[in-house]
């Protein structure tokens, strides 16, 4: 399977407790991941230093979950146009194994980026930018200007390689557009060794 795929169209990918995971930890392939701009749009915010260029394909094996939740409520938001943590959404884990090997974090909220506004969300594995790094979200969610209906998202961020032992994660999130984003009922879900 060709992991890459999903990555790029934000497939959600289920039952993976026990299961045979692609990421790319044994893949000898490179390919190179473009990030898609419009004629006189911005890159999204994929700047250099925060893009990752090669696509994840290959298999690792998962046999733990850490898993981290914050209940409805717990509403974020930040307006601040470079990536800052998403409170109380990090975790700490510990890869098992004697050799490295691929890890998967899961990021889901209930968003809400009204008025033509865009939330990016990366993951950090060790101040690593996970694979494929910065995503949209949520984007321009009141196109009627009612100020209603936030919307629930996921995405699969995977890191190649991780060695065993104990690793920090952060999500981070940023407002593109730099109008306030909100994040509420949050969970980080940790596929590992």
């Amino acid at each position: 399977m060709d992991f890459s795929r999903l990555l790029c169209t934000g497939f959600l990918v289920i039952g993976l407790v026990g299961a045979t995971v692609p990421a790319g930890a044994q893949s000898g392939g490179r390919s190179v991941v473009p990030a898609a701009t419009e004629a006189g749009t911005p890159d999204r915010g994929r700047e250099a230093a925060n893009r990752t260029p090669e696509a994840a394909t290959g298999q690792c094996a998962t046999q733990r979950i850490t898993i981290r939740t914050n209940p409805e409520g717990d509403q974020v938001s930040t307006a601040s146009t470079v990536f800052v943590n998403v409170p109380r959404s990090g975790l700490t884990f510990t890869q098992g194994g004697t050799a490295p090997s691929c890890v998967m974090v899961r990021f889901s909220a209930v968003t809400f980026a009204p008025d033509k506004r865009v939330l990016d969300v990366r993951v950090l594995v060790d101040g690593r930018v996970a694979q494929p790094g910065p995503v949209l979200f949520s984007g321009d969610d009141d196109e009627d200007f009612d100020g209603r209906w936030a919307r629930a998202h996921s995405f699969d961020f995977l890191v190649p390689n991780v060695a065993p032992g104990q690793h920090n994660v952060r999500v981070q999130a940023r407002s593109f557009t730099g109008g306030p984003v909100y994040l509420n009922t949050r969970s980080t879900v940790v596929h590992h060794r």
